[in-house]
C-alpha cells in the first residue's frame, strides 16, 4: 500500500478509505498471472516447455473475462506462447548470470522494518512476493510489458527497494544481485534484463518516505501528486464513477 499511496494519494484514498469499486479489465492481469505460473513450471525440477504451454492455455482462462475482453484475449494468447519459447531459449544464459534454476518461486519474505542508522523502526510489519528468491541470494521480478523499460526506471522502483531492504532486515547482508527480467509482449518477444543496485541511503530515505506516507494517511492527506500527473491514474476513473 506504501507504493500505492507513493504512486497516488488520491486514488489510494478511493480505493482503501472510501471503498469504491472500479469496473474491472482483468485481460492483463489474468495474462500475466497465466504466465508467471507457466514460466513457474518451466524453472520446476522435471517442467518440460510443453508443460508450460499446457499451463498456461489453463491459466489464460477467457471465462475470468467479460465479453468485451475476448479480442484481447485471443491476440493474446499466441504471444504468450511465443513469450514462453522465448524465455526458454534464455534459461541457460539466466542461469549462468543469476542462477535461476535453483531457488523458490512465489516466496514470501516480510519484516518490520528500521531505519538502518538510526534503528527506529516503522510501527507496521511489511511483507512482499518475490517472484524468484535464488539459492545464491539473488532476487528476480519477472514483468510482462508491452515494450521495454527505460533502464533510469529501476531508480525509482519501491517493489525491489522493499524487497532489498527487507532481505537485508532479515539476513543482516545485501542480496547477491537484484534484477527485472521484462519480456515483451511483442510478436517477436525480447528479453530485457535490468539491474537494480540499492545502498543502505536508499534504505536510510525509503524509511523517511514511508514514515511521512503513514503521517499524511493519520492527517487524512490524499492530493494528487503536485507535480505531472498522467490522465490514465485510476483516480480520475474512480471521479468518473462518482459523477455517473
Amino acid at each position: 500500500k506504501f507504493i500505492e499511496y507513493k504512486t497516488c494519494p488520491k486514488a489510494f484514498y478511493y480505493k482503501h478509505i472510501a471503498r469504491i469499486k472500479l469496473p474491472e479489465k482483468k485481460v492483463h492481469l489474468v495474462f500475466g498471472d497465466a504466465f508467471h505460473k507457466s514460466i513457474e513450471v518451466l524453472l520446476s525440477e522435471k517442467g518440460t516447455i510443453q508443460q508450460a504451454h499446457s499451463t498456461f492455455e489453463k491459466e489464460f482462462d477467457k471465462t475470468q473475462l467479460s465479453v468485451d475482453e475476448i479480442n484481447d484475449w485471443a491476440n493474446l494468447v499466441p504471444t504468450g506462447h511465443l513469450m514462453i519459447d522465448k524465455f526458454q531459449e534464455e534459461i541457460p544464459l539466466l542461469d549462468l548470470s543469476y542462477g535461476i534454476k535453483s531457488g523458490l518461486s512465489e516466496s514470501w519474505i516480510e519484516s518490520f522494518l528500521e531505519d538502518p542508522f538510526t534503528k527506529e523502526k516503522l510501527p507496521l510489519i511489511t511483507k512482499g512476493k518475490i517472484d524468484r528468491l535464488t539459492t545464491s541470494e539473488n532476487i528476480l521480478e519477472l514483468k510482462t510489458s508491452g515494450g521495454k523499460w527505460n533502464p533510469e526506471e529501476t531508480k525509482f522502483k519501491w517493489q525491489t527497494q522493499f524487497y532489498g531492504w527487507m532481505y537485508y532486515q532479515n539476513k543482516g547482508r545485501h542480496p547477491n544481485k537484484i534484477a527485472y527480467i521484462i519480456v515483451t509482449k511483442q510478436r517477436t518477444p525480447q528479453i530485457q534484463i535490468l539491474e537494480a543496485n540499492y545502498t543502505l541511503d536508499d534504505y536510510s530515505k525509503l524509511f523517511a518516505d514511508c514514515k511521512n506516507i503513514i503521517n499524511k494517511i493519520e492527517l487524512g492527506i490524499f492530493d494528487r501528486p503536485e507535480d505531472w500527473h498522467p490522465n490514465f491514474c485510476d483516480c480520475f476513473k474512480y471521479e468518473e464513477v462518482l459523477t455517473t
